[in-house]
């Protein structure tokens, strides 16, 4: 019985990202033959994530926003929220780390509590 609500749990944390990645406003781009950008520009807020798929580290850029103190979490997907060294590269531009982490997808969510501003954006990690 425990093992069905895992599976159930884990299906709906799939979904959710299907639905993040197409909700109107979220551009996936190729450039070069490995970096794929993912774009968000719903609510006002505009986040750039590269490279997608991803091997050693992931860039986050928050552009034209007026998030001033974002919260960025790595999840794995089944949720669990996954301890991360968040390198502030400059203006509103952050690095993660992932060499430490398995191949897989991730989920990277952003959230400022002032503005009740959250998102999730689902990666891939080679």
């Amino acid at each position: 019985m425990r093992t069905k609500g895992l599976i159930i749990w884990i299906i709906g944390l799939f979904l959710l990202g299907t639905v993040y990645g197409q909700q109107p406003g979220i551009n996936r781009s190729v450039s070069g033959s490995e970096a794929a950008l993912y774009t968000s520009a719903l609510d006002g807020v505009r986040i750039d994530l590269y490279p997608n798929p991803a091997t050693d580290f992931i860039v986050i850029e928050l552009k034209g926003t007026s998030i001033n103190n974002p919260q960025i979490e790595l999840r794995s997907i089944i949720g669990n929220n996954l301890k991360i060294e968040l390198e502030h590269t400059g203006t509103n531009t952050y690095r993660i780390s992932l060499k430490e982490f398995a191949t897989g997808y991730y989920f990277l969510v952003v959230r400022d509590d002032l503005s009740r501003f959250k998102k999730a954006y689902k990666f891939l990690k080679n």
